[in-house]
């Protein structure tokens, strides 16, 4: 973890416009056309703010994110507490 690190207060606003509803439906879809397992436990690493791993829990997977900076972990739990 950076100490003095202030990436994680403009993450969000940075990647607005990224769609990440596209890019869960892509991977899933890869993993889907090239996998006989069914899928329901995900490792995501760099998980960043939470956004990808909001969409995953959604889809009822179960999710362990994980991150080296722990603000941008506390933005991802507040997210997923809601």
């Amino acid at each position: 973890m950076q100490k003095n690190n202030l990436f994680y207060t403009h993450y969000d606003t940075i990647f607005s416009g990224k769609n990440y509803r596209k890019e869960i439906d892509f991977c899933l879809e890869v993993f889907k056309k090239h996998s006989q397992l069914k899928l329901n436990k995900i490792l995501e690493i760099g998980c960043g703010t939470g956004n990808h791993t909001q969409l995953l829990a959604e889809r009822k997977l179960e999710v362990t994110a994980v991150y080296v900076d722990i603000n941008m972990l506390d933005i991802s739990r507040k997210k997923l507490k809601k």
